[in-house]
């Protein structure tokens, strides 16, 4: 209520607007920009209840699931909790080089995952995913907050790191759909592609049709994800930002931007890859020289480490025999 001087010189007063839709959203806005609401750690807890009724239904259905579920959710918990300890200094020293360095950290993880989950791999696998996907990932980064964006500077962590994870986490998959579905194809249709090559079918034509099924297994995530975004599906750094008070629009304008990075990212380093495979597997010739390896695990591993073990143990046990059996002991036909 406002009180203003009536012409006779009483004193009225002038009823107070109705606030207009403009107040009401803005006010609604700096309500909001207080922050989202803080999860305690107890509810935290009580979030994985849901997956954890999942892994007793795989004990019971004996899918052969819950030991992965179980390590899921809590290296989901710690990473995370980590990744939250780690960003605070990182943030507050805004170092370009700190920055960088995290960066690099975060793309030879990726690439581990990435060829940690097909059951194939080939020859230095791990040193051209890191080329490939950190490549393409380091420029793409640097197109979208320089020249997109406008980010100044450019290497800006509160920018840089997470746009950096959602590219490489999306890439990570694509790298991996695209790796699993090549390297099976050289392995079950071997015979396939070394029959066209005796034909006369240069190593493109031989190995034509398995890129491009790979390419467009790798793809297809992708794009059905950015056909439902918006429709389906709300994306998490659009709901990260509405939950932090950001204006919608701008959450909107933000998350197109970084879906057009993430799908140019994913594509172009699944592409690579794939037609890299096909590279790698044929020798000088021209011919398929090379086979798939069989990825190793934990158990095959150990098992090696105890196989040689035991054989150098063997070998002591035979030089501390050979004194008392004689020289011929060490020679093949004394044994």
């Amino acid at each position: 209520m406002k009180t203003i001087p009536a012409p006779s010189g009483t004193n009225i007063t002038e009823p107070a607007a109705f606030p207009s839709f403009d107040n009401l959203t803005h006010n609604n806005a700096t309500d909001a920009a207080t922050g989202p609401v803080d999860i305690p750690w107890p509810h935290l807890a009580l979030s994985a209840v849901p997956l954890l009724v999942v892994a007793l239904l795989s004990v019971r259905l004996q899918l052969e699931l819950h030991h992965k579920l179980v390590i899921a959710i809590l290296r989901c918990f710690g990473q995370l909790s980590a990744l939250g300890w780690v960003l605070v200094p990182i943030f507050k020293a805004d170092s370009w080089w700190l920055t960088m360095l995290y960066g690099a950290l975060m793309v030879v993880v990726a690439s581990f995952e990435a060829i940690s989950r097909p059951q194939h791999t080939f020859h230095r696998a791990l040193f051209f995913v890191v080329l490939i996907l950190g490549t393409v990932a380091a420029v793409t980064v640097w197109f979208g907050l320089f020249l997109v964006v406008g980010v100044s500077p450019w290497y800006d962590p509160q920018y840089m790191i997470p746009i950096l994870g959602m590219v490489l986490g999306n890439s990570c998959s694509g790298i991996s759909v695209g790796l699993t579905s090549i390297l099976n194809e050289f392995v079950t249709g071997r015979d396939h592609i070394e029959l066209l090559l005796s034909f006369g079918a240069t190593r493109m034509e031989a190995t034509r049709e398995c890129t491009h099924r790979a390419i467009q297994l790798s793809m297809t995530p992708l794009i059905n994800a950015m056909n439902v975004v918006g429709v389906v599906a709300i994306p998490g750094m659009m709901t990260g930002q509405i939950l932090g008070g950001s204006d919608p629009w701008v959450a909107a304008k933000y998350q197109v931007a970084i879906f057009q990075l993430i799908g140019a990212s994913a594509s172009v380093s699944s592409i690579l890859l794939v037609f890299l495979v096909g590279i790698v597997l044929f020798d000088g010739q021209a011919r398929l020289g090379h086979r798939p390896l069989k990825r190793k695990g934990f158990k095959d591993w150990w098992q090696a480490v105890n196989a040689r073990r035991q054989r150098s143990d063997d070998s002591r046990n035979r030089d501390a025999r050979a004194p008392l059996l004689g020289d011929d002991a060490r020679t093949p036909a004394g044994r």
